[in-house]
């Protein structure tokens, strides 16, 4: 059960609701956070989880930004500072400003080495830019730090696979079929391995 005065739970509630593509969920939980914790941190980081659902990457990351200069102003812990990084980054990413993402996804793997978002973002920009090594090697970083992380699993395989390691890629594409058979890239991921 769920305690009211914990910020983190409710961010996990948030996520959550994103996760199940529950929009007006979210937005009632973030309607919570903001009258439970009115200009601390949680409220702009659930703000900024919310607007990254409706497409609002440029609120989102101001939002994110926002949060991340109250933890460190705070002297919060490094896995707090990081995961707003890593939320800062993902929204520069998805934003299309890439440098700025590659710098707060870099800043957060930095403070908090296991933070498999922060890699997996990181392997996507490595992707982008044709750096098919590097982009492994964070996904392996992503992969490593979460086992249950699929999209890293998949595109893990796929960066293996454009290196010629077929062996690596289809131990990828077989670690992302038995976390998501039904997900986004199992169409794609069952091809690889016939």
């Amino acid at each position: 059960r769920m305690r009211p005065d914990d910020p983190e739970a409710w961010l996990l509630r948030i996520d959550a609701h994103v996760a199940r593509d529950a929009p007006r969920e979210a937005n009632d939980a973030l309607g919570n956070v903001l009258k439970r914790f009115p200009g601390q941190p949680v409220a702009d980081l659930a703000r900024g989880r919310v607007e990254m659902t409706s497409g609002r990457f440029g609120s989102a990351a101001t939002a994110f930004a926002t949060a991340l200069t109250a933890l460190t102003a705070r002297s919060a812990s490094p896995r707090m500072i990081a995961e707003a990084s890593a939320w800062l980054g993902r929204a520069r990413y998805f934003g299309g400003d890439l440098a700025a993402a590659e710098r707060a996804l870099s800043e957060a793997v930095r403070l908090d080495a296991g933070n498999a978002s922060a890699h997996h973002h990181l392997g996507l920009l490595s992707m982008e830019r044709g750096d098919l090594a590097g982009a492994r090697t964070a996904f392996e970083r992503a992969t490593s730090a979460d086992k249950s992380y699929a999209d890293a699993f998949y595109y893990l395989g796929d960066a293996a696979r454009r290196l010629g390691d077929g062996v690596a890629a289809r131990a990828a594409f077989q670690a992302y079929l038995q976390l998501a058979p039904t997900g986004e890239y199992a169409r794609e991921a069952r091809a690889n391995l016939r």
